[in-house]
């Protein structure tokens, strides 16, 4: 019984620490529109909100990671590997393991790779090296940043530093 008990729990809490992104769907687990009560369901509670304006509302989890709610409804994700320098400053974290997994765009490991392999491995196209990629779908708009060692960016150092979902519907 116990091992039953410790498999379930190794499920659901794999199942937890997720940040992989179905950007027609939803961004970890949450399907697009939801509620910010029903995003805490999934999520769990998160670190802390800024209300950017009288309705939009950023909410963020871990370090890293911001939902952006618009009218109540999530309309927005964005991933830093710095997200600000207020939230690394903080002395205590909730919800930490949002601010160290590594960020699936499809089941593409985001953290680490390069700009080329990003390019091969994604069904987007993602155009030339450069600092910025963008990607329109009917659903979303995804902007990919990259960051690279000297000046210019040479294609080969380009590497993934942030992406930004829009939901367009």
């Amino acid at each position: 019984m116990r091992n039953v008990i410790f498999i379930l729990f190794l499920t659901w809490s794999s199942h937890a620490f997720c940040l992989n992104l179905e950007p027609a769907k939803s961004v970890l687990g949450v399907p697009w529109n939801s509620s910010e009560a029903e995003a805490m369901k999934i999520l769990g509670s998160p670190n802390g909100y800024f209300q950017a304006t009288k309705h939009k509302k950023l909410v963020f989890y871990g370090k890293s990671v911001v939902l952006l709610f618009k009218r109540g409804k999530l309309k927005g994700f964005r991933y830093y590997e710095a997200c600000c320098r207020a939230l690394y400053q903080m002395s205590v974290s909730i919800n930490s393991k949002y601010s160290k997994e590594p960020i699936l765009l499809d089941g593409v490991k985001l953290s680490g790779s390069s700009f080329q392999n990003l390019n091969r491995s994604l069904s987007y196209e993602l155009g030339s090296p450069d600092y910025r990629a963008e990607i329109a779908t009917d659903e979303v708009t995804i902007e990919l940043g990259f960051t690279s060692s000297g000046y210019p960016g040479k294609a080969e150092e380009f590497h993934f530093s942030s992406i930004e979902v829009d939901y367009d519907l």
